[in-house]
């Protein structure tokens, strides 16, 4: 009798194929902090206590997927926004990079093994991944349009998008870049990956303005994932 682990249901689910039962997973986030006792703080700047805490709802709950949802600004913290971070809360931006749209030439693609808070975050992931091995390990990382969201608001990017369309669509090919060797980087810690784009949904913007400013940009960075070989899957 084949016994099913995690991974098997989500391999054979990726497959279109049966297992015992359907792979299913809960979406905790900043909460396994309070596994372990840390403040959400701790648990979104020290990379140790993020795997540890990770690793303990691994072992409370056994899902068949682990994601790994930590700081969804971390993108643009390495970019230049300066971030707040309360101690029993998410973290925000004090400042963003992208106030004054006319700095967008001055930034550059970060170096995800150098830059902010990313290599800490690729870490993690390392030390989750080595730490289980029979449920599916997931990062969760910022999609172009988050991104560009982190850096420019958005009430400001959706005014650009209306006012000045050209900027957002240079805006949008950046940050599309600043994803995918992201998402590069993510494929050296063994970890799956899926772009978080919440932004993008109908609670936000119109279908017509996904179709313009933002499918465009999820069909490339996907696209180029895909020619290495990466699967990722799109949350929105």
């Amino acid at each position: 009798m084949n016994t099913y682990t995690g991974r098997k249901r989500v391999k054979a689910a990726f497959k279109r194929e049966y297992a015992d039962v359907v792979p299913a997973y809960p979406i905790l986030g900043q909460f396994t902090s309070q596994l372990i006792g840390i403040s959400i703080k701790e648990f979104l700047t020290d990379k140790d206590k993020l795997a540890k805490a990770e690793i303990a709802a691994y072992e409370r709950y056994r899902p068949d997927i682990i994601v790994v949802m930590a700081n969804l600004l971390m993108e643009a913290e390495a970019m230049g926004n300066e971030l707040k971070f309360p101690d029993d809360g998410m973290c925000i931006s004090k400042k963003m990079a992208l106030e004054d749209k006319g700095k967008l030439n001055s930034l550059s693609v970060p170096d995800p093994y150098k830059d902010g808070h990313l290599p800490d975050y690729l870490e993690a992931c390392r030390m989750i991944k080595d730490a289980i091995t029979d449920s599916s390990v997931g990062a969760v990382i910022a999609g172009p349009w988050t991104i560009a969201i982190a850096l420019r608001g958005a009430s400001e990017l959706i005014r650009d998008a209306i006012k000045d369309p050209a900027y957002v669509h240079e805006l949008m090919e950046f940050t599309t870049e600043v994803a995918i060797r992201f998402g590069f980087a993510i494929r050296s810690t063994g970890a799956g990956m899926s772009y978080s784009e919440a932004p993008a949904s109908t609670s936000l913007i119109s279908p017509k303005m996904y179709r313009e400013f933002v499918f465009p940009y999820h069909k490339k960075a996907i696209g180029r994932l895909k020619e290495e070989g990466i699967s990722c899957t799109l949350h929105i």
